[in-house]
């Protein structure tokens, strides 16, 4: 009986040791469920796209601000000028008894393909003619018809541009037929000239399109007279080099020539 009783006490002891670490006992460990997932990013705007404007058409000025002779390019130009001296039938004029001569000029066309080189084509030509009545005669005498015509090429080379002055190299060749009269003797005449032309455009009075000017340098000649009735002994030749241009101020006046751009 007594072990009995001293094994209820010994079960009621453990009973009560180990009830406190029962009700101490942890809870069993719980995985905390996921965080959501963010929501997702609200799309950035693209920045406000701009409208380019059309291009704006840009007018092309038809002559350049930079020098006069920037805005002939393309451009025609037509010039005259004398090639030679001639000499007419003597007596046909009262005021050449003796010595008549004729200048024979060239109606030229020049364009300058680009700025620095322009070309130029011509035509000599030159006739005439008359009568004149003598009253002491009571007749009239006709004077012989003469002519003379002949092509005339060159080229140009701008050397040096201003504002309203343009300088040029200008190789020429001009070929001329002279018939004072159907029975006379026949002249020609062959000139290859090396001349340096200065250009001055009449931009400072609002005519750019205008120009003057003149031109010197070396010039080779050949002139023949052809067999006739006046010249029986045969057949005469001239030739001559040298500087041609302006040697005075009336010279230099008497030389220019006035050419026109459109």
């Amino acid at each position: 009986m007594r072990s009995f009783v001293v094994r209820s006490l010994l079960v009621a002891a453990g009973c009560l040791l180990l009830a406190p670490r029962q009700a101490s006992a942890a809870p069993p460990f719980v995985t905390p469920p996921a965080p959501p997932p963010p929501p997702p990013a609200e799309p950035v705007p693209p920045p406000p796209v701009t409208p380019t404007p059309p291009p704006t058409a840009v007018a092309v000025a038809t002559e350049s601000a930079g020098t006069d002779h920037d805005g002939i390019i393309g451009r025609w130009g037509v010039e005259a000028r004398t090639l030679g001296t001639f000499q007419r039938t003597p007596g046909n004029d009262l005021g050449c008894m003796a010595d008549c001569p004729i200048r024979l000029n060239s109606m030229s066309v020049r364009k300058w393909s680009t700025n620095n080189y322009a070309w130029s084509a011509g035509l000599a030509l030159g006739a005439g003619g008359g009568s004149r009545y003598e009253a002491s005669n009571m007749m009239v005498q006709s004077w012989d018809t003469y002519l003379g015509i002949g092509p005339t090429v060159s080229a140009s080379f701008l050397l040096a541009n201003w504002k309203h002055l343009a300088v040029s190299l200008s190789p020429q060749l001009d070929m001329v037929i002279f018939i004072p009269k159907g029975t006379g003797p026949k002249s020609f005449l062959v000139n290859l000239r090396g001349l340096v032309e200065g250009e001055l455009h009449l931009g400072m009075i609002g005519l750019p399109q205008m120009s003057v000017g003149t031109a010197s340098g070396l010039v080779a000649s050949l002139k023949t007279v052809s067999k006739s009735e006046m010249t029986a002994s045969g057949t005469a030749s001239q030739w001559d080099i040298g500087f041609s241009g302006p040697q005075s101020l009336w010279g230099l006046v008497t030389n220019m020539y006035l050419r026109f751009y459109f």
